[in-house]
């Protein structure tokens, strides 16, 4: 287990001069921006509110594609360093239904491990972090996006010839006057996240399985961590939370699909999320990019939610380092447009296979006639695993060039 992760740098110092660019975010999305620009040679401001290592609302859920993202980075080792579990089959239960399909070779670690790791590496490649720091992005001005850092009790202005904004579900950025918050449309029937990590001991899950329960209300899935304990995610109707609370509204799914809840279940401490699925009407602004859970979000099922911020990490990556490389020079809206225009080509269109898979499990009968053709049929559930999981486009898995590299 990692130690807590200090600042490497005062929140006054980093207010004294112009960074190449300033990271907001310090999850995977933000965390593997600031190692590709940092190894590129560029100065990295990397900032985030939470102290690490810490927990995060999440299933924990390596997928095969994005440890793939991760080895062309070098950094699929931090898996096996910190003892990642093994992930390769998926279990959907419902009430009185079963269908196990296959997984293409993912593994499982917490969080709490796997971003402290990815927040390592970028201090390690070079980049400044600065924790328990509130940022928020305001206004540009010819040269530079500046950025309003709460910290160590005072407020500091930094600056950056780019802000990249991965600050997860509901982070916005000024893109200008009377156009603010641009990323505060949440799906009108989007669910909220909860999780949790407990002993479950009692709870009959193999070794490489991952499991999912769906109910009327929602749906928890279960994933083994490294340290053997299990991880509770799910998704959950905010009628249904509020009248019943997490823990409870997590139990009655476990109850609908005649599953036993983990004994521990009810005393748990449990992590809330805002509405999982959201749609935002930018993620470019003048020299500012949204990455990752910033960039919009809809209900993931088995790690492609790492995918997803790897792989958009990386191209946004890419796209700022040939921006940077050239010295002093004028922010172009045609940046925005390509940045824009590759996020909806290659992440967002296998987020919308996702939001297809999480309408289907609103609807019993659907719900119930899909598995029973995936049990008639395991070819057709493995092409759907392959809709969600396929390895991402060379446009969001391709390096980020060097510095000064044409």
């Amino acid at each position: 287990m990692p130690g807590a992760l200090h600042c490497t740098i005062a929140a006054g110092d980093a207010a004294r001069s112009p960074w190449d660019a300033i990271v907001i975010g310090a999850g995977p999305a933000g965390s593997v921006a600031a190692i590709l620009l940092a190894r590129a040679g560029f100065e990295v401001l990397l900032v985030d509110r939470a102290v690490f290592p810490r927990e995060k609302t999440c299933g924990c859920c390596v997928a095969a594609s994005a440890i793939a993202a991760l080895a062309r980075l070098d950094l699929a080792h931090l898996l096996d360093h910190h003892g990642a579990a093994p992930m390769d089959r998926f279990d959907l239960r419902s009430a009185g239904q079963a269908l196990e399909v296959p997984l293409p070779p993912g593994r499982v670690l917490s969080r709490r491990r796997f971003d402290a790791a990815l927040v390592e590496e970028a201090i390690l490649a070079g980049a400044a972090f600065l924790p328990r720091c509130l940022a928020s992005v305001t206004a540009p001005d010819d040269l530079y996006r500046h950025v309003r850092l709460k910290a160590e009790g005072s407020n500091f202005h930094a600056k950056a010839r780019l802000v990249i904004a991965a600050g997860g579900l509901g982070f916005s950025f000024d893109s200008g006057p009377g156009r603010a918050r641009p990323l505060d449309r949440p799906w009108r029937r989007s669910r909220l996240g909860a999780a949790t990590i407990v002993a479950g001991t009692e709870i009959d899950l193999p070794a490489g399985a991952v499991r999912m329960m769906v109910g009327a209300h929602g749906y928890v899935g279960l994933a083994r961590i490294e340290d053997g304990r299990i991880a509770v995610a799910g998704a959950l109707d905010p009628p249904r939370v509020r009248t019943l609370g997490l823990g409870a509204a997590a139990a009655e799914v476990f109850e609908e699909c005649a599953q036993a809840p983990p004994a521990d279940l009810a005393s748990a401490r449990w992590l809330g999320a805002p509405e999982l699925t959201r749609r935002p009407q930018r993620i470019a602004g003048q020299r500012v990019l949204a990455i990752g859970d910033a960039a919009g979000f809809v209900e993931p099922f088995t790690g492609e939610g790492i995918a997803w911020a790897v792989g958009s990490a990386r191209a946004a990556a890419a796209l700022a380092v040939d921006f940077l490389k050239r010295d002093a020079v004028p922010w172009c809206t045609a940046m925005e447009t390509q940045w824009t225009r590759s996020h909806a080509a290659f992440i967002a269109a296998r987020q919308r296979r996702c939001r297809v898979i999480a309408e289907a499990l609103r609807h019993g009968l659907l719900q119930s006639g899909c598995m029973r053709l995936g049990r008639a049929w395991p070819q057709l559930s493995r092409f759907v695993v392959n809709l969600v999981h396929g390895p991402t486009s060379v446009i969001m898995s391709g390096a980020a060039p060097a510095r000064g590299s044409a």
